[in-house]
């Protein structure tokens, strides 16, 4: 519970505010205590604390994904992080292709294309592979493309198209993940018109 006792007006009175004060107080003062109709954008001080503060999943999106007559490669792989592993997905062609093994990446599934898949059998192949992981959340969206969202809030390493040749997936990072932040609400924000302001957990 915010609490501001001895504020002094325009006049130079001192004003001890209450717990829950109702009354607008004077706007040029180094602090104050703004009613919530009259707070403004300031009122988004808060949303975007809450925001830093839980932290932000990363979301990708697979789309346009091609079907077996184009132009796959057995042997080829795409790169994406699940929010503590980083991986890759390798393809095999017709049943053809090594793993590639790229460094010291996690083999996170491999994925059989054959040439009479359609964009469809693509990508519900890529939304098994990718649903299998544990720390995803997965959806396929219409014909050929698949959203992928990390359960686990933060930065992470963004998945791209790896040595996939012929565009026969776009990967785009549709939200970059960001770490949580341990900093405390404090119960202020500063409004429009800089004013130091105090708000009540109450209201």
């Amino acid at each position: 519970m915010a609490q501001l006792n001895q504020f002094v007006n325009d006049a130079g009175d001192s004003v001890t505010l209450p717990n829950n004060p109702t009354d607008r107080h004077s706007p040029n003062a180094l602090a104050r205590v703004t009613p919530k109709y009259s707070r403004g954008d300031a009122l988004d001080a808060y949303p975007t604390w809450q925001v830093g503060n839980v932290g932000i999943c990363e979301e990708t999106r697979f789309t346009s994904i091609l079907g077996g007559s184009a132009s796959w490669t057995g042997g080829t792989y795409l790169l994406f992080t699940d929010g503590t592993t980083d991986g890759y997905i390798w393809f095999t062609f017709n049943g053809v292709g090594a793993d590639p093994a790229p460094g010291i990446l996690t083999d996170l599934g491999k994925i059989n294309v054959g040439t009479n898949d359609s964009p469809r059998n693509m990508a519900n192949k890529l939304y098994g592979t990718l649903r299998s992981l544990s720390n995803t959340i997965v959806d396929l969206v219409g014909d050929d493309s698949v959203n992928v969202r990390n359960k686990i809030p933060g930065a992470t390493t963004d998945a791209t198209a790896g040595t996939l040749t012929g565009s026969v997936i776009t990967v785009t990072v549709a939200q970059q993940g960001v770490a949580p932040d341990a900093t405390a609400w404090d119960g202020t924000y500063t409004d429009i018109d800089g004013a130091q302001n105090l708000t009540y957990n109450d209201e």
